[in-house]
Parts: C-alpha cells; sequence; structure tokens
C-alpha cells in the first residue's frame, strides 16, 4: 500500500528563557533544488496548545531567495513548552503548513 503524506516536517526548538531564538531554514523542492520564495508569504505563531484559539507570540518571519529566519524576540513569557507552527501562502492563494513543532523552553540563571 502508498501513502501520500502532505503533514509538515516536524522539529524541537529549544530554547533559553529570556533571549532571543532564532532559526534559519533553508528550503528545497522534491528534487532537491534551492526554492525561489518570490511568489511566497508566511506566518507563525506559537501557542501553549495546539488546540488554542489564542498564540502566545507570532513568530516574525524573513525571506531570502531560499530561506526563512524565523524569530521569536523574547522568550521570557513563554511556558516550559509550547508548540509552533509555520504556514506559506502563494500568490495563487494554496496554503501549505511546512513546518511544525514543540518549542522546549529552558530556564535561564542570569535573570
Amino acid at each position: 500500500m502508498n501513502t501520500v503524506n502532505s503533514v509538515p516536517a516536524s522539529l524541537d526548538w529549544n530554547v533559553y528563557r529570556g533571549d532571543t531564538a532564532r532559526i534559519n531554514i533553508i528550503l528545497r523542492d522534491e528534487s532537491n533544488k534551492l526554492m525561489d520564495l518570490t511568489d511566497y508569504e508566511f506566518a507563525g505563531e506559537v501557542k501553549a496548545s495546539p488546540k488554542d484559539s489564542d498564540s502566545l507570540q507570532e513568530i516574525t518571519i524573513t525571506k531570502s531567495e531560499s530561506a526563512i529566519t524565523l524569530l521569536i524576540p523574547d522568550t521570557s513569557n513563554l511556558p516550559r513548552k509550547a508548540y509552533f507552527d509555520i504556514q506559506s501562502t502563494q500568490s495563487n492563494g494554496d496554503v501549505q503548513t511546512i513546518l511544525k513543532g514543540n518549542i522546549n523552553v529552558e530556564d535561564d540563571v542570569t535573570r
């Protein structure tokens, strides 16, 4: 039996409380070629639970030719475990969640 999988990639993002959290992601297509992100917009949210309607924070997303940078400016108020996902919207209106995962927050020492 063949399986078609349209579930987004999953990532555990470990952050240190109070720090700025940033990751860079290079996007490639099915042929492993760098994607042209000109016609894409990106959005991301952090929630205490995936089922929550309210987000704890928006993820700031900047894009370059074939990469995106995810930024959480301040992790101080996040719970020990939170959830996030990143959606892309193409200029033709197609929406696809490209990444989902957990954010694990470790308490800081220096406050």
